[in-house]
């Protein structure tokens, strides 16, 4: 029974949570709804105003329209009138002038006619003052047609002032035509969203009545639930209460069961002092039972008090969290302002790094090749004592060779192909304006000769020997011709690399007298003894030829 009551108490407790949570989102939706709909009150009302004001203007532009056509009319009349009386008098006008003008003409005749007879016939005839006639007539004449030019002028003002002021109504009435279709198209708008928002009312009004519905019928639904869950909590109370008494009732005579069946039962002593101690445990589980009670009391307080303490600490969390997100906000802003700022000056600077790059390439840029140098100027054949020095430079360095020292020439002839090529890339070099780079000098370190080094000597010895040995024998199988020797390349070839050749020898005497690296620079020797074959080649076809001779 306790388990099913609970069972029961259990659904309806969420059934009453369920109902609750719905109770919530519905009462929710009716404050939103109730705010919309106040906003849109709002809405319809400035909508109103705007729509009266509207009218209001549309009224008086239709008034003060009906006015300047009440004035219009007779302005318009009128001007007719002066138009058609300023007609028939200019046209009386020309009429009058062209009958005195031919009354004048008339005149003149007559007075001609008459002097003539009276000349003819001897006569005296009577003299008409006839000019002072023409005076008078032509002084009332000139005042008559003077008040006709100051009537004309009058009229003429009168009518570019009417005209002036016809225009300007024409012109305000032509805004007042536009402002009016404006105004009915802003009217007719209105008139739309007033309808609109009526039908949107409408609406919601629907909607709030059927949630207000709703939300009455969930509300008596819930005071149902709340009623019974309040009577299933009595009923579980009580019957709480009723299953621990019958719980402590059996308890109880299941220990005075024991006791009777014990040999306890006859003492009197020992039997009043269990009847104490079932009083005593009867009121422990009553006490424990109203502790329990206490305790769910004070946890439900507890939780009451930690949601409201969770409220106020989420409340202060919000308020920092906004604070944090201004100050973010302005950082942002400062940041962003930083940003564009160095983005103008990264702007700049690249700009001014492309001005700079594109003066420093011109700056960089390599000047005109330089005309190629003249040609030495050709030089006398050598007599017999030059040669005879010749022979003795030759056998000087052939002995230097043979003792080996420590500045010796290079031994090996080297072939024809070398030393044309040699001489193309000297052309080349001299046509390009291309100077020849010297090998970087070595300073030559103090010989200290040892007696480890013995080996590492020897070894370059032999392969010197055995490079000269070749290079001769392919030297002498291959024609030599008689152009190369004394001609003016091969002179100043010799003159350019003597000096190489000296520096070069330097170089080779410090490999020497570096013990542990002597088998990798002997490699670089050989490469360097095949580059100097050109300008030795030269020493030996001297030498040839003048033993031929």
């Amino acid at each position: 029974m306790a388990e099913q009551a609970d069972d029961s108490v259990a659904v309806w407790q969420n059934k009453c949570k369920d109902l609750e949570k719905i109770v919530k989102t519905l009462s929710s939706h009716c404050f939103k709804l109730v705010e919309k709909h106040e906003e849109l009150l709002k809405k319809y009302k400035e909508n109103e105003q705007q729509y009266n004001q509207l009218a209001d203007r549309l009224k008086t532009t239709e008034e003060q329209l009906a006015k300047m056509g009440k004035l219009y009319e007779p302005v318009y009349n009128e001007y007719e009138k002066i138009k058609n009386k300023f007609e028939i008098e200019m046209e009386c006008r020309h009429h009058a002038e062209e009958y005195a003008s031919k009354i004048s003409r008339e005149n003149r005749n007559l007075r001609r006619m008459s002097q003539m007879v009276s000349a003819k016939h001897g006569v005296s005839l009577v003299e008409f003052n006839l000019e002072s006639e023409n005076s008078e007539n032509k002084d009332t004449y000139e005042e008559y047609l003077e008040t006709l030019n100051q009537k004309i002028s009058d009229l003429k003002e009168e009518n570019s002032q009417l005209t002036a002021e016809l225009k300007k109504f024409k012109e305000d009435y032509q805004i007042e035509k536009d402002k009016k279709l404006n105004y009915s198209k802003q009217n007719e708008r209105l008139k739309t969203e007033v309808k609109q928002v009526k039908h949107s009312l409408q609406q919601y009004e629907a909607a709030l009545a059927n949630l207000s519905k709703a939300s009455d019928l969930a509300f008596q639904e819930y005071e149902k639930l709340k009623g019974s869950y309040e009577k299933e909590i009595l009923c579980r109370d009580q019957a709480e209460k009723y299953a621990s008494t019958l719980f402590a009732e059996k308890e109880a005579a299941k220990r005075q069961s024991t006791m009777l069946l014990m040999e306890v039962a006859s003492d009197r002593k020992l039997m009043k002092a269990m009847v104490e101690i079932e009083d005593l445990t009867r009121q422990l589980e009553q006490q424990k039972r109203q502790y329990e009670e206490q305790m769910s009391d004070l946890k439900e307080e507890l939780t009451s008090l930690k949601d409201q303490e969770l409220l106020t600490s989420l409340e202060q969390e919000n308020q920092q969290l906004l604070e944090e997100r201004g100050s973010l906000q302005t950082q942002l802003a400062r940041l962003e302002s930083q940003i564009n700022d160095l983005r103008s000056q990264y702007t700049k600077l690249s700009d001014e790094y492309e001005n700079i790059e594109k003066r420093l390439e011109e700056a960089t840029r390599p000047p005109p090749p330089p005309p190629p140098p003249p040609l030495p100027p050709p030089t006398k054949k050598l007599g017999l004592f030059g040669r005879r020095d010749k022979k003795k430079a030759a056998a000087a360095a052939a002995a230097a060779a043979a003792s080996g020292g420590k500045n010796g020439s290079k031994p090996g002839v080297p072939t024809n192909d070398d030393y044309s090529k040699a001489i193309d890339e000297m052309m080349k070099r001299i046509k390009d304006g291309k100077p020849l780079t010297r090998a970087p000098k070595q300073v030559r370190r103090p010989s200290c000769p040892d007696e480890t080094d013995g080996s590492a000597m020897n070894e370059l010895k032999g392969l010197l020997t055995n490079l000269k040995k070749a290079s001769s024998e392919s030297d002498l199988a291959a024609p030599i011709p008689a152009d190369h020797d004394d001609s003016e390349f091969a002179r100043a070839f010799r003159k350019i690399r003597r000096p190489s050749l000296e520096e070069e020898g330097q170089g080779d005497n410090a490999v020497k007298s570096s013990g542990n690296d002597g088998e990798n620079q002997t490699e670089e020797v050989q490469r360097r003894k095949g580059n100097m074959a050109g300008p030795k080649k030269l020493s030996v076809l001297a030498e040839s030829d003048e033993s031929t001779e």
